[in-house]
C-alpha cells in the first residue's frame, strides 16, 4: 500500500481544519461528504465545533460547498459524532457534542437534494465519541460512547428508512454460540462482550461489524477486536446479534482511541480479500511515566489469515503525520480516503489516498479506463524496446525508450537529471501551464538533486503519460 497525497486540484478550497468530523462516502464513491468536527482545541464552553458541508467529488477531483435547498433547516454545529450512509444518496448523523452540550439526536443528509431531515423519534442517550455502521437495507448500528458521566456498551440500531417514525432500538446481544472456537476463547477468558468504552472504530465486514479499541471506564485505551455477529434463523432471517471476540494472530496496534479504520480489498490466491486497516489514533506511552502519544502509524488485517501487521510503505516522508480524531474512507475496494485530525497542538486538513500497490494510484477517477502501466506496456511493446539498456550517453531516443518503459526502481541516480530535463519538455509539450501551483506537471520546478524517491516515482509516471499521449 501506498500514501498519495489528494490535490483537490480543482473546485473550491478544502474543508477548513478540523478534527472529530465525519466523511462518509456516497453515490457509489462518487462522493465523499465531510460533515462538522471541531476547528480548533478549546476547554471553553463554546469549543468552535461546525455543522458546514463539504463534498469531495471523487470523480473531478474537487472540493465543492452544495447549496442547501432550505439552508436554514440544518443539524446543531457538533463534533464527536457518528456518521454513516443509509442508502446510496444518503447519510444519517448521530449524536456528538457542541462544548460542554451533548447531543442525541439523528439526522439524514440527501446528497441529491443537499437537504437535510432530522428524525424526531430518533432520540437516543446523549453522548460522544460513540461509532456506527451501516447494516444493509438503510438500517445502522451504533456502538458505545461516553454520556458525561460514565461510558456506555449498550448496541442500538436504527431503520433511518422509516424517517420520521425511526426510532432507535437497543439490541439485547448474546455471547456466540459455543461451538465458535471464539466464542469458547472468549468465554475461557470471561469477557463475553466488549467493555463500555468510547472512541472505538467501527465497520461494516460483510454480514457483520467489526469493532477495535477505543478507551474505557479507568482511562486506558484498548487494542482489542469485537465481531458483532448477526445471527440468522433456521430460514436464514436476521435473528439478532451476537459477540465474538477475536483472537487473531501476529501482532496488533498498540491500544488507543481516536483512531481511523476502513475496509480495502487485497489480492490473494482466493481472489480479491476484503482486509482491516487502521491509522493514527492516541494512546499512552511510558513505563513509569504515562504521556499521551498520537501515532502516525497504519496496520493491515489480514482478512485471508486474521493476521495483524504493521505497514510499511515506499518512499518514506511522505504521508499524514501523527494525529488522532481524523477520517479514513471507503471509496472503493482499492482506496480510501483520509483527512483532518488533530495532532495534540493543531487541527489539521490535508487529505491522502491511501491504495494498494497494484493499482495505478495517481488516476483518482471512477472512469474505467486503461491506466497508464497498461498503456505504458503497450508503448514498450510498440516501440520494441530492448529490456535493458546500459548507456545512454548521447543516444537521447534510447534514454527516452527506457524512461517510457522502467519503473522508479530501474532509475539511476546519473539518470535524474536528465529525467526530470525530459520530464519538464514532455509536460511542456501538452500545453500546461507552467506555474509552480498548478496540480499537473507540478514536478518541473524541482530540483533534481533535492527530489524524493516518492516525488520521482510520481514524476515518472506523469511523464510516461505524456510521452503516450505525445506519441
Amino acid at each position: 500500500m501506498r500514501w498519495v497525497a489528494c490535490r483537490g486540484s480543482s473546485g473550491t478550497e478544502p474543508p477548513s481544519p478540523r478534527f472529530g468530523h465525519t466523511a462518509t462516502t456516497l453515490n457509489r464513491g462518487r462522493y465523499v461528504v465531510v460533515f462538522g468536527g471541531l476547528s480548533r482545541a478549546s476547554d471553553s464552553t463554546s469549543g468552535g465545533a461546525l455543522n458546514d458541508v463539504v463534498v469531495l467529488d471523487v470523480l473531478h477531483d474537487a472540493w465543492f460547498r452544495p447549496v442547501a435547498r432550505d439552508a436554514a433547516h440544518q443539524p446543531p454545529p457538533r463534533a464527536f459524532h457518528c456518521a454513516c450512509a443509509t442508502s446510496a444518496t444518503t447519510m444519517t448523523i448521530a449524536c456528538g457534542r457542541d462544548g460542554r452540550e451533548q447531543r442525541g439526536d439523528a439526522w439524514t443528509l440527501d446528497s441529491e437534494t443537499w437537504t437535510w431531515t432530522v428524525l424526531t423519534q430518533a432520540r437516543t442517550t446523549a453522548r460522544d465519541f460513540a461509532c456506527c455502521a451501516p447494516v444493509g437495507d438503510g438500517s445502522m448500528v451504533m456502538f458505545g460512547g461516553f454520556d458525561g458521566k460514565k461510558w456506555l456498551g449498550e448496541v442500538e440500531t436504527l431503520d433511518a428508512r422509516r424517517g420520521a417514525e425511526a426510532r432507535w432500538r437497543t439490541e439485547r446481544v448474546r455471547p456466540a454460540k459455543l461451538e465458535a472456537i471464539e466464542a469458547i476463547v472468549a468465554t475461557a477468558s470471561g469477557k463475553t462482550a466488549p467493555e463500555a468504552r468510547s472512541g472505538s472504530a467501527m465497520v461494516k465486514y460483510g454480514p457483520n461489524v467489526l469493532v477495535f479499541g477505543g478507551q474505557g471506564a479507568n482511562g486506558g485505551a484498548f487494542n482489542d477486536t469485537w465481531c458483532l455477529k448477526r445471527e440468522r434463523d433456521e430460514n436464514g432471517e436476521p435473528d439478532g446479534w451476537s459477540w465474538v471476540k477475536l483472537v487473531l494472530r501476529g501482532s496488533p496496534p498498540n491500544a488507543r482511541a481516536g483512531h481511523a479504520m476502513s475496509v480495502m480489498s487485497t489480492t490473494s490466491t482466493s481472489g480479491q480479500t476484503p482486509s482491516i486497516v487502521v491509522t493514527g489514533g492516541v494512546g499512552d506511552d511510558g513505563w513509569l511515566v504515562k504521556e499521551r502519544c498520537y501515532y502516525d502509524d497504519a496496520h493491515f488485517l489480514d482478512g485471508d489469515n486474521a493476521r495483524w501487521q504493521k505497514l510499511s510503505f515506499s518512499g518514506e516522508g511522505n504521508g499524514p503525520s501523527s494525529r488522532a480524531y481524523h477520517t479514513l474512507t471507503h471509496v472503493s475496494q482499492n482506496k480510501c480516503l483520509f483527512f483532518g485530525g488533530f495532532n495534540g497542538a493543531n487541527a489539521c486538513n490535508d487529505s491522502w489516498w491511501l491504495t494498494v500497490d497494484d493499482m495505478e494510484y495517481l488516476d483518482i477517477s471512477l472512469e474505467a479506463r486503461p491506466s497508464p502501466r497498461a498503456l505504458v506496456n503497450a508503448l514498450r511493446d510498440r516501440l520494441k524496446t530492448e529490456s535493458s539498456v546500459n548507456v545512454f550517453a548521447g543516444n537521447d531516443a534510447a534514454f527516452r525508450q527506457h524512461l517510457s518503459a522502467c519503473d522508479v526502481e530501474d532509475v539511476k541516480i546519473g539518470d535524474v537529471p536528465g529525467l526530470m530535463r525530459e520530464y519538464a519538455l514532455a509536460t511542456a509539450a501538452l500545453g500546461l501551464p507552467g506555474s509552480r501551483q498548478d496540480a499537473q506537471g507540478r514536478f518541473r520546478h524541482r530540483d533534481s538533486a533535492d527530489i524524493t524517491l516518492r516525488d520521482l516515482g510520481s514524476a515518472l509516471t506523469e511523464l510516461q503519460s505524456a510521452y503516450i499521449a505525445n506519441a
